[in-house]
């Protein structure tokens, strides 16, 4: 069955994350007067807000309905013998693919607009994403926390990578086939052909947040800021 006690003590913290994205947006509009449906500086933030707020959603779910009734409604005609664990858990890992994979494209986009806005030869000849994070943070930005806030999306970039190969660490480069990465002090491996068991939700949520502070301080950031007119969002709906 849902763990109904962790899945509400998780979506209070969903809920603080959603609160935190609303009040980075607020404060860059009111700050830099930007516009809302076009501005990268602004439209990052509420991209990742729908987005949290979709979780949000989620949880909400699972928190405030009978749980007899869910486990019902997703059972198959023709499985009704299956162990119910096993949706519960393919739901799970579902929702976190989802969920990590969103993250990853909305700071991956983000990056990449940034860098060919400010350098269109440096973006043409930067190949690989690890690759234009630094080149946007040190090179362009001259940003001091670089190697913080790349290692961070490099950890998240494994992590989606990972779970689409249903949680087990299949690299595409020699390189990358035994990987330790820190993170908040803990030390996270991806060994070539092994399952990673560390993808909590609470994890997932700590890297969300963080690329939260990422996106609001890109925008904030003093060569961003002083940018007059419009920073197009090529993603903009």
């Amino acid at each position: 069955m849902v763990d109904i006690e962790n899945v509400v003590r998780l979506t209070k913290r969903i809920k603080e994350i959603r609160m935190l994205c609303i009040g980075d947006g607020n404060a860059l509009t009111n700050a830099f007067h930007l516009n809302t449906k076009k501005d990268l500086r602004i439209t990052s933030i509420i991209r990742l807000t729908r987005m949290i707020t979709g979780l949000n959603v989620s949880f909400l779910y699972l928190s405030k309905l009978d749980q007899n009734v869910i486990l019902e409604e997703i059972k198959l005609p023709f499985e009704e013998n299956i162990d119910i664990e096993q949706y519960l858990l393919s739901n799970e890992v579902f929702l976190k693919l989802g969920f990590s994979s969103s993250l990853f494209f909305i700071v991956e986009g983000v990056l990449k607009n940034y860098l060919q806005f400010l350098d269109e030869n440096a973006y043409k000849n930067t190949k690989g994403i690890k690759k234009i994070c630094n080149c946007l943070l040190e090179e362009k930005l001259e940003w001091d926390i670089v190697k913080f806030d790349c290692s961070v999306f490099d950890f998240l970039r494994l992590i989606r990578n990972t779970l689409h190969s249903n949680g087990i660490h299949l690299p595409l480069s020699a390189n990358e086939k035994n990987v330790s990465i820190e993170y908040k002090e803990k030390i996270y491996r991806f060994i070539d052909g092994e399952r990673i068991n560390f993808v909590t939700w609470d994890l997932l949520l700590e890297i969300a947040n963080d690329m939260r502070a990422l996106l609001f301080h890109l925008a904030n950031n003093k060569k961003i800021r002083e940018i007059k007119g419009l920073i197009p969002d090529t993603f903009a709906i």
